[in-house]
């Protein structure tokens, strides 16, 4: 149903070159194009994607098991779509451990909900030790699957960390002919001239490179980087801030990368880039709750989004019919 605007390209052509066969990445029991269906007793990952929510819209509750179950809760009571589709968020893990902070921020999805993506602000730089231990952890994804872990690249270092972290993570994927669990999602303000040197320290590896943009990333750089960038990211701030035309002003003191305090963008405008590139890209609706807002709070500026989103899907899915637009908005994953 959503495969044809949210399979993935980097990594379908991971899995082509590592000789595996296509599988299905929904959740239904047959798959409409025949591919092998995915185990239903996992959450599914980043392929097949088309729409998910950070965790961090809503301030932190209990463990990271108990966050999944209460944000999948809020979601589904305001009818959003997509509701069992989350972003963990690494800011939250405190006393757990990576893995199993992971592993139990996972299970309440499983069989009916994915995780797209984990996302941190770790630098492959000063922080590759610990990255390690992200994707060296097995969480209850079904076989086949792959995370995204967002990484923030800010300079020499990091792009050598990144370098050397992609080779490891593919060498074991060639090694086990099986598709890595985890995969990195890049991001970082880099000028053109660093990202290139990324791709040529990467060679090969370059075509499975997974890139995140936002509304305030470069034209130059969204242009650029085209062929790789697989996930757009709605940037939310308060109820207040949202305009029925799609307009959106984020809440003064949110920190998002390449936006400058209490920034607009034209929601419209950015499906319209995105639109553009080869690939549809996975959608993912995130701005970090402040600590004094509610779960109404929060709940309300999600259902404000969701009419002007619902608008720019039809922008950024325009190649599908109308029926099936609306097919894929009521999914829940």
């Amino acid at each position: 149903m959503v495969c044809s605007i949210a399979y993935n390209r980097p990594l379908t052509k991971m899995r082509s070159d590592l000789g595996l066969p296509e599988q299905c990445h929904g959740l239904r029991n047959e798959c409409v194009k025949g591919y092998r269906p995915a185990s239903r007793d996992f959450a599914m990952g980043v392929p097949g994607a088309a729409l998910g929510y950070c965790q961090a819209l809503f301030n932190r509750g209990g463990a990271s098991g108990m966050h999944t179950s209460r944000v999948m809760q809020l979601l589904d009571a305001i009818g959003a779509p997509w509701a069992h589709s989350h972003e963990l968020f690494w800011g939250y893990r405190q006393e757990e451990g990576p893995a199993e902070f992971i592993e139990q921020g996972v299970l309440p999805l499983r069989r009916n909900g994915r995780v797209p993506i984990l996302i941190t602000n770790l630098d492959p730089g000063p922080d590759i030790e610990t990255i390690r231990q992200i994707v060296g952890s097995s969480p209850s994804i079904g076989p086949g699957e792959t995370i995204l872990v967002r990484i923030v690249l800010r300079d020499q270092a990091s792009i050598g960390g990144a370098a050397r972290l992609m080779r490891e993570i593919h060498e074991n994927a060639v090694q086990r002919a099986e598709m890595p669990k985890w995969w990195p999602l890049l991001q970082g303000q880099l000028s053109p001239d660093q990202w290139f040197e990324l791709k040529q320290a990467l060679n090969g590896l370059w075509d499975y490179s997974n890139i995140a943009v936002n509304p305030f990333t470069p034209p130059e750089i969204t242009d650029a980087l085209a062929d790789q960038v697989t996930v757009g990211q709605i940037v939310l701030g308060h109820a207040d801030g949202v305009q029925t035309d799609g307009t959106i002003a984020l809440a003064p003191g949110m920190k998002i990368s390449g936006a400058s305090d209490g920034a607009t963008y034209s929601l419209h405008a950015f499906m319209e880039t995105l639109a553009e590139l080869p690939v549809v890209p996975t959608l993912i609706v995130l701005g970090p709750s402040a600590p004094t807002w509610t779960d109404q709070i929060n709940q309300e500026r999600i259902a404000a989004l969701l009419p002007p989103l619902r608008n720019a899907c039809d922008v950024l899915w325009r190649d599908l019919v109308d029926a099936r637009r609306d097919k894929i908005w009521s999914l829940s994953a």
